[in-house]
């Protein structure tokens, strides 16, 4: 009655067809004679999933099993139907989840491996490609392929494994070798399924990074370099971002009588004598953010209080981005304004005499 909706006396002298959707009665009957003709216990359906009908006309899924007995009166056969409408739906939600699982595994950005007893039993397609072996040729190896050195796979296990089985997530950023022979570094983020449980296996994550590894290392050349250029110059540079020194050069430091590095981080007011002096520093900015180069010679001030000329030229970094600050240039002019002054007095001096 709860599967079919039927009162038990209404199924009695009914053919068993009317359980049937209608489109597969006409066929059920001659399957039906065939069995009897040599009736076993078995499971029908097997290898698909039977449909029955309730008396409103709905279809469900069902679990249909038959076991034929001999009593005195004959042969008969036995039915036992169960709806398996949520079974089936937990069948299928579980297949959805795996489905989605497998395509998020396959089309995953970085590489994604399964490992167990650090034999590669899963691995994605991107962990194939990055290290150059067709789609499933690494399954079934050791992780031993992926380092360059023997001792290399021996020491990584040493030191990963301990923290897996510990409940931890091992990072690192290692030299892996790829099928032909190249090099590559490799971020990897390493954990087990289940701690508690090795025999599930680890998974790692794989992502290539030796684009970022070059690219780190050609900044740090470059910043080496430039280090270098500015530790060399004559004259002092400054890296100044909303009138706050983000850098400067060991002759800027030595110009104005600090120790290299202690200028980072303070005021440019510390170059200043007095206030007036700090804002006719300060008007350049209205020029060099019009996209112009600002100059303007003005008598500055050393830590200890000792005043001297200088000459300050100013440029945007990025006259559309104010954030990424201002370089300066920083000329002691003080010897040449000293000369210039001798050379007027002379003049003048020689002009009286005569």
């Amino acid at each position: 009655e709860a599967t079919f909706g039927y009162a038990a006396i209404e199924l009695i002298g009914q053919p068993v067809d009317v359980l049937l959707p209608a489109a597969i009665r006409s066929a059920h009957g001659q399957r039906r004679t065939d069995y009897m003709k040599s009736p076993v216990a078995r499971q029908m359906g097997q290898g698909g999933v039977l449909y029955a009908q309730t008396k409103q006309g709905t279809q469900i899924p069902v679990d249909v099993r038959l076991s034929p007995i001999q009593t005195s009166t004959g042969d008969w056969v036995v039915g036992a139907v169960r709806n398996i409408s949520k079974q089936l739906a937990t069948v299928n939600a579980l297949r959805a989840s795996v489905a989605e699982h497998t395509a998020i595994f396959e089309s995953a950005s970085i590489g994604i491996v399964q490992l167990k007893h650090r034999i590669i039993v899963r691995a994605n397609a991107r962990c194939h490609e990055m290290l150059g072996y067709a789609q499933g040729e690494l399954i079934g190896q050791s992780t031993q392929v992926w380092y360059p050195q023997e001792q290399d796979y021996g020491r990584i296990g040493d030191e990963a494994y301990p923290a897996i089985w510990g409940g931890e997530t091992s990072t690192g950023e290692r030299l892996f070798r790829r099928k032909d022979g190249r090099t590559i570094w490799v971020r990897t983020s390493h954990r087990a399924i289940d701690a508690s449980e090795p025999a599930l296996g680890s998974v790692v994550m794989l992502q290539d990074v030796t684009a970022e590894r070059e690219a780190a290392a050609a900044i740090t050349l470059a910043n080496q370099e430039q280090s270098a250029i500015l530790d060399t110059a004559t004259c002092g540079v400054a890296l100044i971002r909303d009138r706050i020194f983000v850098r400067c050069n060991r002759r800027l430091h030595d110009m104005f009588g600090w120790d290299e590095g202690q200028m980072i981080g303070q005021p440019t007011a510390i170059w200043y004598p007095d206030q007036a002096s700090n804002d006719r520093a300060k008007a350049l900015y209205d020029t060099i953010w019009q996209g112009e180069h600002a100059s303007l010679e003005l008598e500055l001030m050393r830590r200890d209080g000792g005043r001297f000329w200088a000459r300050l030229t100013g440029n945007a970094v990025d006259v559309h981005t104010p954030s990424k600050g201002t370089v300066w240039i920083v000329d002691d002019i003080t010897d040449e304004r000293e000369m210039t002054v001798a050379l007027q007095d002379a003049k003048e001096a020689a002009e009286a005499a005569t």
